[in-house]
């Protein structure tokens, strides 16, 4: 299973990866839509990533009642047919990395294995590993 892996060493905070996101995800450029975020944390030589880490046993899709959370290759994707937008995968994400817009959820979905943010991070902030233990 392949997942980010992000090094805040590296990153200059430059925002491209939010752009590539937000681009793949809605056509647009817009970092406030971005499934992958990044925030300064202490200091701007510092940023750090909230991003889904697309969890081995994930949290989202225990707590999901509707049944809109799967994995899928080990992918956690939404069921946007059964998501009713109940906020309960985005109260229990541990790193707060499921966002609402507009009354819709979103998350990582990994841009279906292009991972877009990977091709534009010029610094190598932001990486595909593969997960120990799969």
């Amino acid at each position: 299973m392949k997942v980010l892996k992000y090094n805040s060493k590296k990153c200059t905070g430059c925002l491209s990866c939010e752009l590539a996101c937000s681009f793949q995800r809605l056509q647009l450029y817009n970092p406030e839509k971005a499934a992958l975020k990044i925030r300064p944390s202490y200091g701007i030589d510092n940023p750090s990533a909230i991003y889904c880490r697309h969890c081995a046993d994930p949290l989202c899709l225990k707590v999901c009642e509707f049944g809109a959370m799967k994995i899928v290759n080990g992918v956690v994707e939404i069921d946007k047919e059964k998501c009713t937008s109940c906020g309960l995968c985005v109260e229990n994400c541990p790193f707060n990395a499921i966002f609402f817009e507009e009354e819709n959820v979103y998350k990582c979905d990994q841009c279906k294995g292009q991972f877009k943010c990977i091709q534009v991070c010029t610094t190598e902030a932001i990486a595909v590993v593969e997960r120990k233990g799969e």
